[in-house]
């Protein structure tokens, strides 16, 4: 059950989703989700406010960006309630769990994010998944200035060293693509081609923005 400070911060959020709802920013809901992983936090409330957001997201005809740490299956449990009979639209950001829970993530309508994860060799199973599934279900994303490649990230004895973690930026994007172009076998130009027509259709209001920012006026 809902505090009442919880009430109202949702209860915001709603009123600012029908404010905005012309603004051409305004192109997803999110991110929510649900993190098992950083201790500490509260997993009811987690899922109150999750649940509520997803509602909300459905009553303003928006797509959803999913935190989803350890949480794929509570996650999914969530969108199947509150999908109302209908396909979501979504990404479920820095995908890493199993080869059945990422069909059902796709059954379900959302696409998975790839990013600096997925250029560490250890990183087995999300280098399987970012190999073997359908090209139409995978989006590349940055998540700047986290989830670093393999060639910025700093172990912990390198940061006692003094050797400071690299920052991720969006320009690390076409390196991170090339090598799960390497690992698919294929050009990085057709898997840029497929993942920003992903990007476009799980976003629809995204290709709008995109063509406002390209008119905008750039600093000389």
């Amino acid at each position: 059950m809902h505090r009442p400070g919880h009430r109202r911060d949702l209860a915001t959020l709603d009123a600012e989703l029908s404010a905005r709802r012309d603004d051409p920013r305004l192109v997803a809901v999110g991110e929510i989700g649900l993190d098992y992983f950083v201790e500490g936090l509260d997993g009811e409330k987690q899922e109150r406010f999750f649940h509520t957001q997803l509602q909300l997201a459905r009553k303003h005809g928006l797509p959803i960006l999913i935190h989803v740490r350890r949480s794929v299956d509570k996650v999914l449990k969530h969108l199947r309630q509150t999908a109302g009979g209908k396909p979501w639209q979504g990404i479920a950001h820095a995908f890493n769990g199993s080869e059945q829970q990422a069909h059902a993530c796709i059954d379900i309508g959302l696409r998975l994010g790839f990013g600096g994860a997925v250029t560490f060799e250890r990183a087995l199973q999300l280098r399987r998944l970012a190999t073997t599934l359908p090209i139409d279900a995978i989006v590349m994303e940055t998540d700047a200035p986290d989830i670093q490649p393999h060639w910025l990230y700093r172990t912990q004895a390198q940061r006692d060293a003094g050797q400071a973690q690299g920052r991720n930026e969006p320009g690390e994007l076409p390196r991170i693509a090339e090598v799960v172009a390497g690992l698919r076998g294929i050009g990085i130009d057709e898997l840029a081609a497929a993942t920003t027509r992903n990007a476009l259709q799980t976003l629809p209001r995204l290709q709008s923005l995109m063509a406002l920012s390209e008119r905008a006026p750039h600093p000389a």
